[in-house]
């Protein structure tokens, strides 16, 4: 996996933009810097591992960070199994049987928790392993402002009515995007990101 510049240097930013179209301003990027110093290393190593192992799993991470948060926001929602009192966002029509990467988070959080008990949530650990994905594949790396917190309930009923399909026309993908405070840039940037990480990953 090359870690350099490649073919993603020219594509923007746009995870950053993403998030903070959901993001509250008092986000920090120093936010663990003194209660979870290592946080970073940890995430990041978990990440190369599961790539190293199975490249796939670079775009099934961003995949996972991007539905998490256009339903309801950045708060790892799609990570929660139902329960009694909420039906969970896993089993959605967007999500089910293509959803992936569960197991590389949930892999992730247990070693935070050893290094940091809890201190980090797991939508934080979600958004830097989606950076680091797009990253160890050979896309961009930027700064992620952390201070998120966890959600205590997932929407299935919004992940399958908000999430874009590609069976959609593009008129009403481009219209669920617009609702986020997204725009036609974005959706082409975000819906090809995908794509572009899957594509590197195979040819090299």
């Amino acid at each position: 996996m090359n870690q350099g510049a490649s073919s993603f240097s020219a594509v923007p930013l746009f995870c950053l933009l993403f998030l903070a179209s959901f993001s509250s301003s008092q986000l920090d990027y120093k936010f663990y810097d003194k209660t979870c110093p290592n946080l970073a290393k940890i995430v990041r190593y978990g990440v190369w591992s599961a790539i190293a192992n199975e490249t796939r799993l670079a775009a099934s991470i961003l995949r996972l960070h991007f539905h998490d948060c256009f339903v309801n926001g950045c708060e790892g929602s799609i990570l929660l199994d139902g329960s009694s009192e909420f039906t969970g966002e896993k089993n959605a029509l967007p999500n089910r049987n293509s959803a992936r990467g569960f197991e590389v988070i949930d892999s992730i959080k247990a070693n935070v928790e050893k290094a940091c008990p809890s201190t980090v949530s797991c939508t934080d650990i979600l958004t830097i392993a989606s950076r680091d994905a797009v990253f160890l594949a050979g896309g961009p790396f930027w700064p992620v402002p952390l201070g998120r917190r966890d959600g205590l309930t997932a929407n299935e009923t919004a992940a399958n009515t908000d999430l874009p399909s590609p069976f959609e026309p593009l008129e009403d993908i481009t219209a669920k995007f617009i609702s986020k405070g997204l725009d036609v840039k974005d959706m082409v940037v975000l819906s090809g990101k995908r794509l572009a990480i899957i594509l590197h990953l195979f040819v090299n």
